[in-house]
């Protein structure tokens, strides 16, 4: 009877320890989170070195009305001289993540960012809303990183 006692309480131990260290391991959802808010620190405190770090090394934007930057390298060099180009100051308030589908090692994310944009030559802040479509795959290490990273405006003027 103590044997049998013994081993259901090793079973309930085992369990319970199974289920903590499940409970600590992030979700695939979460682990893309993650991702996101680390890329995020990285952009804001390293630039355009930062943002292109999470990009695979074949990874690429695809801006709206601009040619694809290709290439880890051509991802950096494009945020530098877009940053530079700049003739208005961003400022996100929102953001939200709208959508997120993983299968295996490929995740695509679908989010939205709110916020303003005012002429760095003056004048008043202009609303802005972009829509955001990533794919993401885990690289050899079982990190995530950007494969393509596209977007495009909800509220430009139609033509």
């Amino acid at each position: 009877m103590k044997k049998y006692l013994h081993l259901g309480l090793s079973i309930v131990a085992l369990s319970a320890l199974a289920s903590t260290i499940n409970a600590q391991a992030p979700t695939e959802k979460e682990a893309v989170a993650n991702f996101y808010r680390e890329w995020s620190t990285a952009t804001f405190k390293e630039g355009p070195e930062g943002y292109a770090r999470y990009f695979a090394e074949d990874g690429a934007v695809l801006p709206p009305d601009e040619t694809p930057a290709i290439g880890r390298a051509a991802v950096k060099e494009w945020l530098r001289r877009t940053q530079a180009e700049a003739t208005f100051v961003t400022k996100p308030e929102k953001i939200t993540q709208d959508d997120i589908r993983i299968e295996g090692n490929v995740a695509v994310v679908r989010t939205t960012l709110r916020g303003t944009r005012t002429p760095k030559a003056g004048g008043a802040a202009v609303a802005f809303e972009n829509k955001y479509l990533d794919v993401l795959r885990k690289n050899a290490e079982g990190r995530w990183e950007f494969v393509y990273r596209m977007w495009n405006g909800n509220l430009t003027p139609k033509h």
